[in-house]
């Protein structure tokens, strides 16, 4: 029975890899955003990482329907997951060093299949451990958020959160150094929707 339901569940926790969307990193120092300019699919995370200075990301002209956001980047906020939900071109730039620092990417329709991914919004921070896992979660919207880890064969290890979250980023660490090494999923679900990433432990 163990193995048949391996069999059943890896293809499409292989799957579900490819298809989500993916998170794209720009970070922020010495007066500039890098990359400043980029493409990106909608669906897809901007990642905004802080390494110096004192700035903020903020919004300028992005396509109607979009969420626009204003957030300092610092070494107290490090970390700024903005989820590309329409498709056109966004423009931001740091609010003290603007015009010349500034930068923009431009988001493409995905195809069906890609749709099929536009669920939670979460980093995860190495895919290889040893006492902890550590991710950035973005809650859009105030949801359920359930957070588990499984084995191979399907079988609940550890339920880490079910709770409500209001909208804003966290950043969650989640202990392991107790358990056995090898191989397991962690599944982040936010209300409906359910993202499944790969984990060792080592």
């Amino acid at each position: 029975m163990k193995k048949t339901y391996l069999l059943f569940f890896l293809p499409l926790f292989f799957c579900s890899l490819q298809a989500y969307a993916i998170v794209r990193t720009v970070t922020v120092q010495n007066f500039q955003f890098s990359p400043a300019t980029m493409a990106v699919s909608v669906g897809d995370t901007v990642k905004f990482m802080w390494v110096n200075g004192v700035h903020t990301t903020t919004s300028l002209a992005i396509p109607a329907g979009a969420t626009d956001w204003d957030r300092p980047m610092s070494q107290a906020s490090q970390t700024f997951l903005y989820r590309v939900t329409v498709a056109g071109t966004y423009n931001y730039e740091c609010t003290p060093h603007s015009p010349s620092m500034a930068g923009s990417f431009t988001a493409s329709a995905v195809s069906a299949v890609g749709e099929i991914a536009a669920a939670p919004v979460f980093a995860l921070k190495g895919s290889v451990v040893t006492d902890e896992i550590i991710i950035d979660l973005d809650i859009i919207h105030g949801a359920q958020v359930n957070v588990q880890l499984f084995n191979l064969v399907g079988r609940l290890v550890r339920t880490y959160s079910n709770s409500r979250r209001e909208p804003g980023t966290y950043q969650e660490n989640y202990l392991v150094a107790d358990l056995p090494k090898g191989l397991y999923l962690l599944a982040v679900k936010v209300g409906n929707q359910q993202t499944t990433r790969r984990v060792i432990i080592e």
